[in-house]
């Protein structure tokens, strides 16, 4: 499975069949590209019931001290986090993605070392 229908269906409940067709409904994956543009996996979180309560856009940041900083701050909500062509979750020290369903400490997962591109809060 993709990450981004992976990371829709975690945050959001719906399962990841009906988060892949609604995605390709709307037109959303690039075939060109090989992934689904935040223009369209963005208002489908709202469109399924989820909404955006903060963004960052934290270039050059890795994810393991995105994560930290989070944790600092005792931040425990969810967050879609975009790295460089990936998308996972992230949620009270743990990252979720297509290839670790049940989860990885982000000092464990192999995201960690990525660079956060965007990061949005996901409360549903």
């Amino acid at each position: 499975m993709k990450c981004v229908p992976f990371a829709v269906s975690y945050l959001t409940g719906a399962s990841a069949q009906e988060v892949l067709a609604s995605l390709q409904e709307d037109g959303g994956y690039s075939a060109r590209k090989g992934r689904f543009p935040r223009s369209v996996y963005i208002p489908l979180l709202e469109k399924l019931g989820a909404k955006i309560t903060a963004a960052v856009h934290e270039p050059g940041m890795t994810v393991k001290r995105w994560a930290s900083i989070r944790a600092h701050h005792g931040d425990r909500s969810r967050w879609l986090v975009r790295v460089s062509g990936h998308v996972v979750v992230y949620h009270d020290g743990v990252i979720y993605d297509n290839n670790t369903p049940a989860g990885t400490a982000t000092s464990a997962s192999a995201v960690g070392k990525c660079r956060v591109t965007h990061a949005w809060q996901v409360a549903v």
